[in-house]
């Protein structure tokens, strides 16, 4: 498992790396004779980089290759459950040669990232973690115009129609509920990452189980231990906080409707709007899809999870606002200044 992930996080930086040799240049005619327009891009200066505990390797090189592709230095604070793997790759910048204060490790509690995004040297900060953390970001960084670039999470449905093939639907919302205990780390179904989140989702659960939610499927062969969660499955309704609230563990709820119209309601009933499925072979079905479901990544007979770094990766609503994406060569948009120069020739001498 590590060496895959090694494998996406080096091929993350190559790619990157390749864009910087990419000319990004736009060349629009002038109206006055021997005058050129083109476009420039500049650096944004220096960039914060908050990265959360899941997806320790891949999140930090989504932000921090295409950060230092665009002529960026960095700060990156990690989160604080995942320090040595933060300190490892730090280590593979330095061996390869990257020069001192380019990119800069900063290892603390959440407090370090607040006095990174409070300072006024900081030009832009990225931001994977919670929706209040993420907007309280958001108001402070652009209360001095500094641009904010977040990921704050989902709640993401999957709409499973008749015409579906149930094998590979069933498959897929299972791995995409379940799949890496919920928290998107490279395990199956391994401990959650702590206690506290251990807490967290069985309070979730309690409270979904007190306002009338029927498990109808818990894995009894959960191994023992202070931070293993049994795959839980409930029926329910939209009146369950559950189905509303995000659960970072292997929870999920299936709901049942009656029509089509009424399942892509249901669908975008939701504060987010990170990623979404549908699972079916009719075309004006997936096309419907396609358009009207609010989320950044729609999938069509596909799990909710997974992306390809080549390709733009973001939100709607919540999940990130209008912040700019991540992940492909739309990345360069919001680690540069775009700037329009009018070039003309002077008089010969």
């Amino acid at each position: 498992a590590l060496v895959r992930l090694g494998r996406v996080y080096f091929e993350t930086f190559r790619y990157q790396a390749g864009l910087a040799k990419t000319s990004t240049e736009r060349i629009f005619p002038s109206n006055n004779p021997g005058e050129t327009i083109r476009t420039v891009r500049a650096p944004l200066g220096v960039v914060g980089v908050i990265t959360p505990w899941n997806f320790p390797i891949l999140i930090p090189a989504w932000k921090i290759a295409p950060a230092l592709a665009s002529g960026n230095t960095v700060v990156w604070k990690p989160a604080s459950n995942t320090p040595l793997l933060s300190v490892a790759i730090a280590r593979l910048f330095a061996d390869a040669g990257v020069p001192d204060g380019v990119l800069n490790l900063v290892l603390g509690p959440g407090s370090t990232g607040g006095a990174i995004v409070a300072d006024d040297r900081v030009d832009g900060v990225t931001f994977t973690g919670s929706v209040g953390v993420g907007q309280g970001i958001r108001d402070v960084v652009t209360a001095r115009n500094g641009r904010v670039q977040l990921e704050l999470g989902g709640h993401n449905p999957c709409i499973i129609f008749e015409d579906a093939d149930l094998d590979m639907a069933v498959a897929a919302a299972v791995s995409g509920a379940m799949g890496s205990t919920g928290q998107k780390a490279d395990v199956g179904i391994g401990p959650l990452v702590s206690p506290g989140a251990h807490k967290e989702v069985a309070d979730a659960v309690a409270q979904a189980e007190a306002e009338g939610a029927v498990a109808v499927a818990v894995n009894s062969q959960t191994p023992d231990g202070p931070c293993f969660y049994p795959p839980t499955l409930f029926v329910g309704t939209t009146d369950l906080t559950i189905t509303n609230e995000e659960v970072f563990g292997p929870v999920s709820t299936v709901l049942k409707v009656d029509t089509e119209d009424e399942a892509f309601a249901m669908a975008n009933d939701t504060e987010f709007g990170l990623s979404a499925s549908v699972f079916t072979n009719d075309m004006w079905k997936i096309d419907r899809a396609v358009h009207e479901l609010q989320a950044g990544l729609i999938k069509v007979n596909g799990p909710t999870t997974g992306s390809e770094i080549h390709a733009p990766f973001g939100g709607e609503k919540n999940s990130s606002g209008h912040a700019a994406r991540e992940q492909g060569d739309t990345a360069q948009e919001f680690f540069t200044r775009t700037r329009t120069a009018y070039i003309k020739p002077g008089s010969p001498h």
